[in-house]
């Protein structure tokens, strides 16, 4: 009885010594894969930030470039006002004046 005990010891010995080597190879694995996915996650995140500071700069330089256009296109439109003022006064001090 006691060999078939021992037997049977060496046996589930054996036996948690394979779980245990399993345990660790699976623990190495996902070791692995989490250092992988730090990694990866890791460039995704400074790609990520990358391109959004990109699309930022892109969309503020347009609102700057519009609101350049807009003060231009003021400007000329106050030009043309100022001239077209002047013109009118001229007119009426041209018609009083015949008259």
């Amino acid at each position: 009885m006691a060999v078939a005990e021992e037997v049977a010891s060496a046996e589930t010995e054996e036996h948690v010594q394979r779980i245990l080597l399993a345990i660790d190879a699976f623990t190495r694995q996902v070791s692995e894969m989490l250092e992988a996915g730090r990694a990866l996650f890791k460039n995704l995140a400074a790609d990520f930030e990358d391109r959004l500071c990109s699309i930022h700069k892109e969309r503020v330089e347009r609102w700057e470039e519009e609101i350049r256009e807009l003060r231009a296109r003021d400007a000329a439109n106050e030009h043309a006002r100022a001239l077209l003022h002047n013109a009118q006064l001229h007119l009426l001090a041209t018609v009083s004046h015949d008259h």
